[in-house]
């Protein structure tokens, strides 16, 4: 596969986890990832499906991305739509747990204070701007609780998100994580 055929298959991609997830494992086979990347920019009219198989590429081959997370963490920068902040949300959310967890891993050399501001920033973006989509404001939410670790005032700045979406999101998905996350920040 080449970065035109990527582009092409980006074009026609719809939802189905199995065709994301093919695209995903080839995007790592073909050597494809800094091209899909690329792809996840607004600009190129495929965003959000670029975002989506990027995902399937970081769960089904996270070290092959590792080269890449300076140009991942620079997505969050970017005005991508709700659906594709679905899969960066689900991936900031699992980097950002391992980065501060105890066990050792690459991201705690990798990731580094100005990626993890982008991560912040743009997470908690999408907090205020994806208010109805349940899974972007629980992984969103994670991903802000765990750099809160580092960055003083975001626990309080997320408490009182997460409070003001508890009160308007009737979804019981986001209930119980925001409940969760405002019971470890209750400590």
């Amino acid at each position: 596969m080449t970065s035109p055929q990527l582009l092409e298959k980006l074009k026609t991609l719809k939802a189905y986890k199995k065709e994301r997830l093919q695209l995903g494992i080839a995007a790592v086979n073909y050597n494809l990832l800094a091209n899909l990347i690329a792809y996840c920019n607004p600009q190129s009219g495929v965003s959000h499906q670029a975002c989506w198989v990027l995902e399937q590429s970081f769960l089904e081959h996270e070290a092959a991305c590792l080269e890449h997370l300076y140009a991942i963490s620079e997505l969050y920068t970017l005005d991508i739509n709700s659906s594709g902040n679905r899969s960066l949300s689900k991936m900031a959310s699992i980097i950002t747990k391992k980065y501060y967890s105890k066990k050792p891993n690459p991201y705690k050399e990798l990731l580094t204070q100005p990626m993890r501001e982008r991560m912040l920033d743009g997470c908690f973006q999408m907090l205020l701007d994806d208010g109805d989509r349940t899974a972007n404001l629980a992984f969103a939410s994670r991903a802000v609780y765990e750099l809160g670790k580092e960055f003083d005032w975001v626990h309080d700045a997320l408490k009182v998100n997460i409070q003001e979406h508890l009160e308007r999101n009737p979804h019981t998905g986001f209930r119980a994580c925001g409940g969760a996350i405002l019971a470890k920040i209750a400590g």
